[in-house]
């Protein structure tokens, strides 16, 4: 009884071969996992940088023209359609490698009406 024990817990090379894929499985999952979250946190502090520019351009707007309302700022940073890419028309980007493209319904703030 004891060799058939003993032969069940021995170290074959199937067994290590098994175990060395499963950890080198694990180790790649973990890496494609840390590669995935990366790329979502990249992403996510892109769109809050372009939503601070859009904030900061549209700041810039109202201070620097004298009769400007949000509704002629948000019009001069939407993009334009003229050259085939996505230009900025208005002061706020020369080229179009420096183009701002503005979500309108960034600035957008909504109304809230209670009917009794």
């Amino acid at each position: 009884m004891a060799s058939r024990t003993s032969a069940l817990s021995a170290d074959t090379p199937q067994r290590r071969l098994f175990w060395g894929f499963m950890a080198a499985l694990a180790l790649a999952q973990i890496a494609a996992f840390y590669l995935v979250c990366r790329d979502q946190v990249l992403r996510a502090q892109a769109r809050d940088a372009g939503v601070q520019m859009q904030q900061l351009a549209l700041a810039d707007c109202l201070q620097d023209s004298a009769n400007s309302t949000i509704g002629r700022c948000l019009s001069s940073l939407r993009p334009s359609q003229d050259d085939g890419g996505p230009v900025v028309s208005g002061s706020v980007a020369a080229s179009p490698a420096r183009a701002t493209l503005v979500d309108s319904s960034a600035f957008t703030l909504p109304a809230h009406f209670t009917f009794r």
